[in-house]
């Protein structure tokens, strides 16, 4: 098992045992949309929310490595990456569909993340009354997956030179 996979099932059990772990800290009526003022605007069940959280939580992640996986079965023609023609050739793209599928893994790991930090920042706004986000604490979190797709787009274009 590539060490990527196994962190990611690594952050898919500590995600799911924090999300039911945190669940004690949850009324029973979950605020989970805040407007920009960090006003509830938005709520669910306690079930509902876990049910959500969780399922969100790994299934994002999990279509996210289908997605990177599938890139392997399609024609040359429907992958864009810089130099496709040359890093897609037969005796490259077990290699080149391999590196794409590690990537996705990567972003799966920090969708994972992701998600924990936006169940840690709804758990901690309804530990008050009312509930309030703290907008300005939660707000780097929204930059983590744009900051790592700019990271991603940045690799794919340095290890896709044509050599």
């Amino acid at each position: 098992m590539r060490l990527s996979r196994f962190i990611l099932l690594t952050l898919c059990v500590i995600f799911q045992a924090y999300v039911f772990g945190a669940a004690s800290q949850l009324p029973e009526k979950v605020a989970t949309h805040f407007n920009l003022s960090g006003t509830a605007n938005g709520w669910m069940t306690k079930r509902q929310h876990l049910l959500f959280t969780s399922s969100f939580g790994i299934g994002l992640p999990l279509v996210l490595v289908g997605i990177f996986a599938f890139v392997s079965l399609l024609p040359a023609r429907l992958v864009n990456i810089p130099n496709r023609e040359y890093w897609l050739a037969p005796e490259r793209k077990a290699e080149t569909c391999a590196w794409l599928q590690e990537q996705g893994v990567w972003l799966a790991c920090v969708m994972v993340c992701w998600m924990g930090g936006l169940n840690y920042f709804t758990t901690k706004a309804n530990t008050l009354q009312p509930p309030h986000m703290d907008i300005a604490q939660m707000g780097w979190l929204l930059f983590v997956p744009v900051i790592y797709v700019i990271f991603f787009v940045v690799q794919t274009f340095r290890r896709f030179k044509k050599r």
